[in-house]
């Protein structure tokens, strides 16, 4: 164990091999980050629309400290992975670009950094750690029209093509670290809208329940009772994190 511990960059490589044989990853405690891409928003960083009204208005009039409620990670994804994340929660945008051109970026309340770089580094660290598995949940898409999702699932299958672990690879109740090792594949995708990629996972087999609240007892009990009515066969977000409202933050 304190080897794992000096080693988060490879922690699963590094667990009991009985744990990689006999647990499915969905009964794994896998640490995981919130906004994961948000590192890069900063204080000459543009609105984003999954900001609301208000935000946007106190954007205009504070950008230097406004953004700071949406910036919810310091490292950036690789040092994510080598401090031991292997869960993303990815929210992505579109934004318009010269020429008439739209890109994708992630994104949270604030425009953050183009998906591209992000990606490829998760792509190029799972090349140098072959038995460590990340899991892509992509949860929210602003502005996106039906096509774009198409663009973006087939961006996302060149990418990562046979490292993907879809529904037809497995059961998520038999999917051991061992039997992702066995079929070579590295990557689970969640893609929480209507989807054309049969190896990508419908959002309704990773429920993540939110509390939505700025009390800590009312998380606390959030948590233990959604923790024990979750699904058996399928994977489960924990989301441990308070949400402070508008009004909290003015409290404040």
């Amino acid at each position: 164990m304190e080897a794992s511990v000096r080693n988060l960059d490879r922690w699963m490589d590094l667990l009991p091999s009985q744990i990689q044989r006999r647990v499915p990853i969905i009964y794994l405690a896998i640490p995981g980050s919130h906004n994961s891409m948000s590192y890069a928003i900063g204080p000459t960083s543009t609105a984003s629309s999954d900001g609301n009204v208000v935000v946007q208005v106190c954007n205009i009039i504070r950008s230097d400290y406004t953004y700071r409620w949406f910036k919810d990670q310091e490292d950036d994804v690789l040092g994510q992975l080598k401090g031991g994340a292997r869960y993303f929660d990815l929210r992505i945008c579109r934004v318009k670009i010269p020429q008439n051109l739209c890109a994708f970026y992630f994104c949270h309340g604030f425009v953050s950094v183009a998906i591209q770089d992000p990606l490829l580094t998760i792509a190029r660290y799972l090349q140098h750690h072959t038995r460590e598995l990340v899991i892509l949940d992509f949860q929210h898409f602003y502005d996106f029209v039906s096509d774009d999702h198409l663009i973006l699932q087939q961006y996302l299958d060149r990418i990562f093509g046979d490292l993907i672990i879809g529904p037809k690879d497995s059961k998520l109740s038999d999917l051991t670290l061992q039997r992702a090792y066995s079929l070579q594949k590295q990557v689970i995708v969640i893609y929480r809208h209507k989807c054309c990629c049969e190896h990508f996972w419908d959002g309704k087999f990773w429920p993540n329940p939110w509390a939505n609240t700025t009390g800590i007892n009312k998380l606390q009990n959030f948590l233990d009772q959604s923790t024990r009515d979750r699904p058996a066969n399928c994977g489960y977000i924990t989301q441990c994190i308070l949400t402070p409202s508008f009004e909290f933050v003015g409290e404040k």
